[in-house]
């Protein structure tokens, strides 16, 4: 018969058979002194079966000091991320370090017992920097969380810990000359409408991405014309496949001002009705627009990126068509404060957080002075200087 045994001073857990396994726990002693146990047949997996015996560990003796991370993991961190709203990318992530880089390593340590040298060994035993990270930010949550519940009284987990190094990042990024030049390469394909709001409005990818057609008008003013996009969701990748979701934060529900040359060629394109970039799935009429209906952020990529090597066009990622679009209004001499409100950002002042929020006068000034060195710049291009 075999056991797996989490705790075995608590309980243990037997296999029955595939997807079956039957939880045993301390429940007490009886009249006459003898150790009273009590189990329960859990469907699923190893982990199902184990996050059940720490629910039920921590239930009937609560937090103590001789808790482990997977006791901690299954008890309060994995409960709490429902209970805190985290978004399903956000719950996937999380669970997929914690799988892969934290349980290995310390699910069987117990919380109490780690120091700041125990944590910077671990997360340097990590080979990526950016896993690293990622690493660092769970484990810091679940310590804050086992503070908490008096399981320690201070978090290990801080400022002081070294991690790798970040690898230096050599990106393409697309200069205010190559602007005109790299439109016309695009021209055409499928994603054009989805690159221009993201090069001419330094737009997210998952916001670009998450875009109808009816979020983008036409806006006259001063005998130059506009995009006006509404940016109120984004689409994100999941385990499952993709989900609609609100904005990063309450600075990121915005308008976005694009002006030339990218508006005059993003109207054209938004003729119709549905995604920006839509996926072929078919919707029943009168019914909303669904995640399943937009293309995915991740195809798009993949497939944009296999579209430049085909076509010999050098390859810009969307985040790096983001960051194009924030140095070309550095190099406009386009306001900080509004730039920032541009990207969904604030620059943490009041006036970051108040100038120009009601109206689109600061949009367009910063629009214009884009299109003013996009122009400028072009002209100097053909002009060989």
């Amino acid at each position: 018969m075999k056991y797996i045994m989490p705790r075995s001073n608590f309980g243990t857990i037997q296999y029955v058979s595939k997807g079956k396994y039957r939880v045993w726990w301390e429940a007490g002693r009886m009249d006459d002194g003898k150790r009273k146990r009590a189990s329960k047949i859990v469907n699923g997996t190893k982990d199902d079966a184990e996050l059940y015996l720490a629910k039920i560990r921590v239930g009937l003796l609560g937090c103590s000091d001789d808790m482990t991370y997977n006791e901690l993991w299954a008890a309060k961190v994995q409960p709490s991320f429902e209970r805190d709203g985290l978004a399903t990318k956000t719950v996937e992530n999380y669970e997929r370090v914690w799988a892969r880089e934290l349980r290995p390593r310390i699910g069987g340590e117990l919380v109490a017992s780690t120091t700041c040298g125990r944590a910077e060994d671990v997360l340097r035993e990590i080979a990526s920097p950016w896993v690293q990270r990622s690493a660092y930010q769970l484990w810091k949550k679940m310590c804050n969380i086992a503070i908490r519940h008096n399981v320690r009284p201070d978090n290990p987990i801080d400022k002081y810990i070294r991690l790798d190094r970040l690898p230096r990042s050599d990106k393409r990024l697309l200069d205010a000359s190559e602007v005109a030049a790299w439109m016309e390469s695009v021209r055409g394909i499928k994603y054009e409408a989805l690159l221009l709001a993201e090069c001419g409005g330094g737009l997210r990818h998952e916001e670009a991405c998450g875009l109808l057609r009816s979020d983008v008008s036409r806006f006259d003013h001063r005998g130059r014309v506009y995009a006006a996009v509404n940016i109120d969701k984004a689409l994100v990748a999941t385990r499952h496949g993709r989900e609609l979701k609100e904005t990063k934060n309450g600075f990121s529900v915005r308008e976005g001002i694009i002006g030339e040359p990218f508006a005059s060629r993003l109207l054209e394109l938004i003729q119709g009705d549905g995604p920006l970039c839509p996926s072929g799935e078919p919707r029943e009429t009168g019914k909303p627009w669904e995640a399943r209906h937009y293309s995915s952020p991740i195809s798009i990529t993949k497939n944009y990126h296999r579209w430049c090597e085909r076509n010999n066009v050098e390859y810009v990622t969307p985040g790096s068509l983001r960051k194009s679009w924030s140095i070309m209004h550095g190099e406009a001499g386009s306001p900080d404060s509004l730039v920032s409100l541009a990207m969904g950002h604030s620059d943490g002042t009041t006036r970051g957080r108040n100038y120009q929020r009601a109206t689109r006068r600061g949009m367009v000034m910063i629009a214009d002075l884009l299109t003013d060195l996009i122009t400028v710049e072009t002209d100097m291009a053909h002009l060989g200087t």
